[in-house]
């Protein structure tokens, strides 16, 4: 015998669980005690939530280890069993170890990877809007004070050294002035000696060298962000 469904009055509803005719505003299914949630619409609707499968496997990958230890300890105090409760017991506990340092690996991994998404990155455009021009003796004189800033400077190539690919170690002298030398590292067009260069740049602070006698040399060092190489011959 089918059973007649009756209608439906204003206040009511239909649970989307199991059918069982509810209050719109109950927060429980009271047949099958599913908990109910409200949707976009305004209807409410059955949601259960999904068991959280990562405490389980915690749970269950350290109660493993733990067994082991106890039945480990267990074993040690008994005279024919000594040698398989220790076995046992440096295993759990290798093994308890083993995991502490690979959920500290992942949450170190997950922090890095959000660090790394969340550094904001200039457009050319916007470096040399906050770029400061500089001249050689106040860049040196007060290179503290200058450090971490974006400045923008041109000069001569005196020396280049290829990192590799498209990275060079340029000696640069500012202005074409050979006692303005800076040190630039540097991303871009191929650079040869003598080219010009126009740099903007993060001040690094000082980098030092030995000369072909042997003698320390201490100039600026400054990390190009954008440069452009014979910027008057483009």
């Amino acid at each position: 015998m089918v059973e007649e469904r009756r209608s439906l009055e204003a206040d009511e509803q239909f649970c989307s669980s199991c059918g069982e005719i509810i209050k719109k505003l109950s927060e429980f299914c009271t047949k099958c005690g599913v908990s109910l949630g409200e949707s976009p619409s305004g209807e409410q609707v059955s949601k259960k939530s999904p068991p959280n499968t990562k405490v389980i496997w915690i749970i269950a990958s350290l109660l493993i280890p733990l067994v082991g230890i106890g039945a480990g300890l267990k074993y040690l105090l008994t005279k024919n069993r000594r040698r398989y409760g220790c076995l046992l017991f440096c295993f759990g506990l290798l093994s308890i170890l083993m995991w502490g340092s690979s959920i500290g690996s992942d949450s170190g991994t997950n922090q890095s990877t959000a660090a790394k998404v969340s550094v904001p990155t200039k457009t050319p455009q916007e470096i040399k809007a906050q770029a400061v021009d500089i001249a050689y003796d106040p860049l040196y004189r007060n290179i503290e004070t200058h450090t971490g800033k974006i400045v923008h400077l041109m000069g001569k190539v005196v020396q280049v050294s290829i990192v590799g690919g498209d990275r060079y170690n340029l000696r640069l002298a500012m202005d074409g002035e050979y006692d303005q030398i800076v040190w630039v590292t540097y991303r871009g067009d191929r650079v040869l000696d003598d080219d010009i260069v126009e740099v903007w740049g993060t001040v690094e602070g000082l980098y030092s060298y030995k000369s072909v006698l042997g003698a320390k040399i201490t100039i600026p060092e400054i990390n190009s962000l954008v440069g452009v190489v014979n910027p008057t011959a483009q």
